[in-house]
């Protein structure tokens, strides 16, 4: 009796296909020999010539690199992410750590991958290499709501994923709450000294939830803002003068054509030209040619 292969053999990539497989690991020849092949096993692993180390999907791939090695021949990683560029949808880095300071390395490799767009997996043994590479290929077809928490349809479910959301607030928290109050309803219309005569529940927590509860989840945006505190200013009493506050110009010199879209306050002729440039807005450009004055614009 022939004893079992831990991995894929050298006369296995003579042999094998270059597709794409399903429901295999395709490896790179180039990675022949690793030792991390050995600890595969819930995933069958076949070779071909492919440009990446490993395919685990059709639009996902994966490199390998040992710490090590990055150490010894510094652009060997930039020349691999580079040669794959934009090939996949889905690039990883699998990094193997197998030095005993790998701060600067690592940060190293942090960088080349922000630059070329590949996510970094760092692995600290050739078996937690082999697991990631299993577990990204049992979860290639998946739909992401796997790994989303999952709630329970009942209303103290829901009432937990929502409370708990706020800092500070726990299960039993909103279990005491529930329970004083009757529903998230009442709860939200329910007075700071209510909400303190919970069991559980102090000054911090009652401030939090008080902020949760009646903050706007629409902001006005800042030239709205500015627009309608403008609109509560008498500006007659005030036409005398320029928009300008430190405008040294005489008054008796007011453009009586020139005033602000929006307040309709006067414009010197000596001050027309520090509007419409854009140099007052702080959002976006103004058109040339429109007047708009600085408190508009913020």
């Amino acid at each position: 009796m022939q004893p079992a292969r831990s991995g894929p053999s050298i006369s296995d990539a003579a042999s094998a296909p270059v597709k794409y497989h399903g429901n295999a690991i395709v490896a790179s020849r180039r990675q022949v020999g690793n030792p991390l092949l050995q600890f595969i096993k819930n995933v069958r692993v076949v070779y071909g010539d492919i440009v990446a180390d490993y395919q685990i999907g059709e639009e996902n791939v994966a490199l390998f690199l040992s710490l090590k090695y990055h150490l010894l021949h510094k652009n060997y990683l930039i020349y691999r992410l580079r040669e794959l560029q934009r090939s996949f949808r889905v690039r990883i880095l699998l990094c193997y750590v197998d030095t005993p300071d790998p701060v600067n390395p690592l940060a190293e490799v942090i960088k080349a991958c922000i630059f070329q767009g590949f996510t970094l997996v760092c692995a600290w043994s050739y078996q937690e290499c082999a697991r990631y590479l299993e577990t990204f290929k049992s979860y290639e077809s998946k739909p992401a709501d796997n790994i989303q928490e999952r709630i329970g349809h009942d209303y103290l479910s829901r009432l937990n994923a929502v409370l708990t959301s706020i800092r500070g607030i726990n299960k039993t928290d909103v279990l005491s709450l529930g329970t004083q109050t009757g529903s998230l309803a009442k709860a939200m219309r329910a007075t700071s000294e209510e909400l303190a005569s919970c069991p559980g529940i102090g000054p911090t927590k009652v401030k939090r939830l008080r902020e949760v509860f009646h903050t706007p989840f629409r902001r006005e945006s800042g030239r709205a803002v500015a627009h309608t505190k403008q609109s509560t200013i008498d500006f007659k009493s005030i036409q005398t003068f320029c928009v300008f506050q430190d405008c040294k110009h005489p008054n008796n010199e007011l453009d009586g054509s020139s005033n602000c879209i929006h307040c309709k306050r006067p414009v010197h002729k000596q001050c027309v030209s520090r509007l419409g440039k854009g140099i007052w807005s702080r959002k976006k450009t103004v058109p040339q040619g429109i007047l708009i004055c600085p408190d508009c614009c913020q």
